[in-house]
């Protein structure tokens, strides 16, 4: 497939973004600093670059979908071969590609299967950059449907780039630094949208790039003042990124009685069972319309949080030892993340997963000890360290051709170091009973 081919030669946009994102959460949190408030907690923040990881991680597999069904409709469907260096055509992919967006994160709050991978981007209660990051693993699993209509009219390399650059715009809006905007609030998506959108319940404001799509149809909600309260509005109780990829989903298996039996009309029908409602509304002259202004310019931080304490693990979570522990964890895994994306044309299946293996149970690992020191986090974390030891073993003895052979190396020293640390922990934390439980 010709068009599948050309894919290949697209570059990761993420991957190279990394760098630039964590310059931006430095000078957002230098500037928050600098107005006498900080942005960021040390568990929040890890928490959502470790969710954005583990989405980068595993898009390996869930990413194929979405690129070969596009390409496969493309070849096959197309009903246009536009000329891209024509202004026309990049106005057209991006007004696709945006409402495409549009409806693809409406519908996310719509439907409770599809909130169940959504609601991983809500979870974070501090709104910052890093908040951008923080998305659910098995969200592109079904954005893709809605990316099928620009494949009548564009090309994959012509439409992946828009896509990227629609996602890639969303990183700024969220922070609680940036005001009113003035005339651009009416046209385009921003920080004082997006803030509502994040707000509990924050059904409204779905729009990527235009805010105009809100305004069209019906779900936009304009911000009157600056509420430092965010998250979900049945926040969970854990910094665990794979616990909050399916917590959802064990929060609706919960519901179901289990002494009575179901018929499979009555399963899919609670998949697709809604947790919001909105009016069908079509109104392209609400464009048009005013914007009521905010109370101030919102420029202005709220000094203490809102409505209720944000959750920030236990007070056994909070010696240097588990802090530096979750770090070099952290450091470690997301270390091996970005090496097997970098080097992923060079790995075969049976090098990438037990790798991603050993990275989700490693980012699981230090969301628990950003939890606390407790018996979850004791069993856990042993049979984690056992895999790992066993896994470099058989590294130790196996013969891998570069860059895979360095990342054997540094996998080997990795789990040396892990054990070794991790009893330190045990010895310095295990007197410490509050939480052991």
């Amino acid at each position: 497939m010709a068009a599948t081919e050309s894919m290949q030669d697209v570059p990761d946009y993420f991957v190279k973004a990394v760098p630039y994102f964590l310059l931006m959460i430095v000078i957002e949190q230098a500037v928050a600093l600098m107005k006498g408030k900080s942005v960021y907690r040390y568990n929040d923040t890890i928490a959502s670059l470790m969710l954005g990881s583990v989405q980068l991680l595993m898009g390996f597999w869930i990413n194929f979908l979405g690129t070969v069904s596009y390409c496969w409709m493309y070849d096959s469907f197309r009903l246009l071969d536009h000329d891209t260096s024509n202004w026309i055509t990049w106005l057209g992919c991006l007004l696709i590609v945006d409402c495409g967006y549009y409806w693809m994160h409406r519908h996310a709050h719509t439907y409770h299967l599809f909130w169940s991978a959504h609601s991983v981007h809500h979870s974070g209660e501090d709104y910052n950059f890093a908040t951008a990051l923080r998305q659910g693993t098995l969200q592109p699993g079904f954005s893709w449907l809605y990316q099928l209509p620009a494949a009548l009219f564009f090309h994959p390399l012509f439409f992946v780039h828009h896509k990227a650059l629609n996602t890639l715009y969303q990183f700024w809006i969220h922070t609680t630094l940036i005001g009113h905007l003035g005339p651009f609030e009416y046209i385009f998506n921003t920080a004082s949208h997006h803030r509502m959108h994040h707000r509990p319940p924050g059904n409204c404001n779905y729009a990527g790039v235009l805010i105009i799509w809100d305004r069209m149809f019906g779900t936009f909600v304009a911000e009157s003042e600056q509420m430092d309260y965010y998250g979900l509005a049945k926040q969970y109780s854990t910094f665990d990124p794979v616990y909050a990829n399916a917590e959802h989903l064990n929060r609706m298996a919960s519901n179901i009685d289990p002494t009575q039996k179901r018929g499979a009309f009555f399963y899919l029908g609670l998949l697709f069972k809604r947790r919001v409602k909105h009016k069908s509304i079509f109104n392209p002259m609400a464009v048009f319309s005013t914007i009521t202004p905010p109370k101030n310019s919102l420029w202005t931080l709220s000094p203490v949080a809102n409505k209720r304490s944000r959750y920030d693990g236990y007070a056994s979570a909070k010696t240097i030892s588990m802090y530096l522990y979750s770090l070099f964890l952290f450091i470690g895994a997301i270390s091996f993340t970005l090496a097997s994306l970098l080097e992923k044309s060079s790995m075969t299946v049976y090098s990438i997963i037990p790798i991603q293996i050993v990275c989700l149970t490693s980012y699981s690992a230090v969301g628990k000890t950003l939890d606390g020191f407790n018996c979850n986090l004791i069993t856990f974390n042993c049979w984690r360290i056992v895999g790992c030891l066993c896994f470099a073993c058989w590294l130790y003895g196996s013969v891998l051709a570069e860059p895979l052979q360095s990342i054997s190396n540094a996998f080997q020293l990795y789990a040396a170091a892990d054990s070794i640390l991790w009893a330190l922990v045990y010895i310095l934390n295990s007197n410490n009973k509050d939480k052991i439980n």
